[in-house]
């Protein structure tokens, strides 16, 4: 009997469903991109964790790419359909998930129906309930999860975004606007977002222990890219990033832990030394943007581009109001004051949800960590956390709550916790399709 390997056929899948959007984009061909979510989609289906969580991570810095044919919400659905496909692919019900996910849910949809915002109410829940296939592959033991594959189709979707994008918008004689302060937003559509997929991306490439060539190709790209989308969030996060790791660097000495650090640094150094004028250009720029916004005078609310502002308004709304502090008034807040949001997803949830949502939002969060703590199979270093506070230090100017790339950017961050890395596949090509992975596993149910 021949087995099909399905993961196989998944790798096929998503090569096709991206060569045929590269076709889309460059020659603003339509009809390339209806097989190609079809391929996408079977991809997702066919596939084991590893390759939806990666092929979703790779379409979150592209998620706004099809804007000019109108038929962005399909990316949406794609970025759904792993719950769909876990559950019928499991055929069990995660009670944990379940719960946590429609808790928030009927929070959710109580604030919608009292405030008459239906016009939000699928794309609200489908915000939601990704929770639950996050959770689900988060607290699953066996779940069929290799790291550093999913980071480096996470940074490939990345790069794509930016490379596709700056070919298709720009000559590349027009480089000049943005090291002359114009922003880049890739497919993502805003900087700012862009900027964090960016943090996010160069820091798991970091964590990752075995590194390849395309490592080495990656992380330049990615650092380049953060530069000119002029982010000043992202740039001071990156200066913690690169301080974290280089001193991490000095502590292991010439360990091979560091190796890869030590080369990247060497490479750089070297552009640098080449790049010295551009590089100028830009550190000039992001000076301008903390000096001086609109013509107004340098203080703290200019610094952070009005934020303050908006999330001392929002406190003292929250403090002034009972209700609101304990309930909210759902993710759509900032249209009762016909304001911006908070800029600020930890304001963004209490603002939500009340203390009530807030209790439940780090439950959830606890109980994920806690599970992964359990199943760390090595010791717990700084490295397993640095994600995780990356996207925290990014969330202080992000509104990120009600975009369908939140539990996902969590998701990401959460993995370097399960331990992951140290159960990287080694299958075997041949015509049975036989993996050692899949007999790994079934060696951890039998003594689980």
């Amino acid at each position: 009997m021949v087995r099909i390997n399905t993961n196989k056929l998944a790798k096929y899948c998503l090569i096709a469903f991206w060569t045929l959007v590269t076709l889309t984009k460059l020659f603003q061909i339509a009809f390339f991109f209806y097989p190609a979510i079809i391929l996408g989609a079977l991809g997702i289906i066919l596939g084991d964790d590893t390759y939806r969580i990666s092929f979703c991570l790779m379409l979150v810095p592209n998620i706004r790419m099809f804007d000019g044919l109108r038929i962005t919400y399909i990316v949406n659905v794609l970025l759904a359909l792993p719950l769909f496909a876990k559950i019928l692919t499991d055929r069990k019900i995660n009670s944990t998930a379940l719960a946590h996910t429609l808790a928030l849910v009927a929070l959710e949809l109580a604030h919608i129906l009292y405030l008459q915002n239906y016009h939000y109410l699928l794309p609200n829940m489908a915000a939601i309930i990704m929770l639950y296939y996050v959770e689900t592959v988060m607290l699953d033991r066996n779940a069929d999860i290799r790291f550093n594959e999913i980071v480096r189709k996470f940074a490939f979707g990345t790069c794509y975004s930016a490379i596709t994008y700056f070919i298709i918008h720009s000559r590349v004689t027009d480089m000049s606007i943005y090291l002359n302060g114009s922003r880049f937003s890739g497919y993502a559509s805003d900087p700012n977002y862009f900027s964090l997929y960016i943090c996010l991306a160069v820091t798991l490439i970091f964590v990752i222990k075995t590194h390849k060539v395309c490592d080495y190709i990656f992380l330049p790209i990615l650092i380049a890219t953060l530069l000119v989308t002029v982010s000043k969030m992202a740039l001071l996060t990156l200066l913690v990033i690169l301080l974290f790791f280089a001193a991490r660097t000095v502590y292991y000495g010439f360990s091979y832990k560091t190796r890869f650090i030590k080369r990247f640094l060497m490479a750089g150094i070297a552009l640098a030394l080449v790049f010295i004028r551009q590089i100028t250009n830009l550190i000039s720029n992001t000076f301008n943007r903390f000096r001086e916004h609109q013509g107004t005078a340098v203080d703290i609310n200019t610094i952070t581009s009005n934020r303050i502002t908006l999330i001392s308004f929002y406190c003292y709304e929250l403090i002034t109001n009972p209700l609101l502090l304990i309930f909210g008034y759902g993710m759509q807040y900032n249209e009762i004051y016909n304001e911006n949001l908070s800029h600020n997803t930890f304001v963004d949830v209490i603002m939500s949800w009340g203390l009530f949502g807030l209790f439940l939002f780090v439950s959830i969060f606890f109980t994920i960590i806690r599970r992964l703590l359990m199943y760390c199979p090595d010791k717990l270093t700084a490295d397993y956390f640095f994600p995780l506070i990356v996207i925290s230090l990014m969330f202080l100017s992000l509104s990120c709550l009600s975009a369908s790339m939140f539990w996902w950017i969590v998701c990401a961050a959460l993995l370097p916790l399960k331990g992951c890395y140290n159960n990287e596949p080694a299958y075997i090509d041949s015509s049975t399709g036989l993996q050692r992975r899949k007999i790994h596993l079934r060696m951890r149910r039998v003594s689980g």
